[in-house]
């Protein structure tokens, strides 16, 4: 059975991983913690789906992905190669059905896609991927789900912004780790060649 302090516990380490700063790895680490904590110990799949498929838990995932959603029109993002004031779209962009997004122009449109990636991939990290495995689940053939460029940029994106922000030095340290990763990748990227872990 699901605790509910836990799962106030997770949002509350969620909404700093979402703000980003210098505790955002500390937030990190404790949803490491008490992600799993959710589940029984050395989980079956029958038991990770008596835990999901609980009223609690849908309301947890609801709760979680408007945190992120709500983190990403906070701030400026960078979509199609162009920086963008998503704050006038607003949350709304986000939340709204098949039906209201079928009215939306073609760059709101753009706004409420790169919004749905960056939830996706912000919740995958920081709540999906930390779910134990199941211990009866199938072996995995090699058919890797590959990282989303959009959605990984626009996280990037906006920890930059809010590490600007709140940390210059540490938004400083981010930029240059970019800056010598490209550096280093885009020879290997620019030949279609993997790149080494390492030099």
């Amino acid at each position: 059975m699901i605790t509910n302090l836990i799962l106030a516990d997770i949002l509350d380490n969620l909404r700093t991983v979402a703000k980003g700063g210098v505790s955002q790895a500390q937030a990190y680490a404790n949803l490491r913690e008490s992600v799993p904590a959710l589940f029984p110990e050395s989980p079956t799949q029958a038991d990770i789906k008596a835990v999901t498929d609980t009223d609690e838990f849908k309301e947890f995932d609801a709760t979680a992905r408007r945190i992120f959603a709500e983190a990403f029109f906070n701030a400026p993002r960078v979509i199609d190669g162009n920086v963008i004031d998503v704050s006038v779209y607003g949350i709304e962009t986000w939340a709204a059905d098949k039906k209201a997004a079928k009215e939306f122009g073609p760059v709101e449109t753009k706004v409420r896609k790169a919004a749905q990636d960056y939830v996706r991939v912000a919740f995958r990290q920081n709540v999906t991927m930390l779910i134990p495995a199941a211990i009866d689940a199938p072996e995995k053939v090699e058919t890797e789900k590959l990282p989303d460029p959009t959605g990984v940029l626009a996280l990037v994106t906006g920890a930059l912004q809010t590490l600007s922000e709140k940390n210059p030095d540490g938004a400083l340290a981010l930029l240059n780790g970019l800056d010598s990763l490209v550096k280093y990748a885009r020879p290997y990227v620019a030949e279609r060649k993997p790149i080494p872990a390492s030099k």
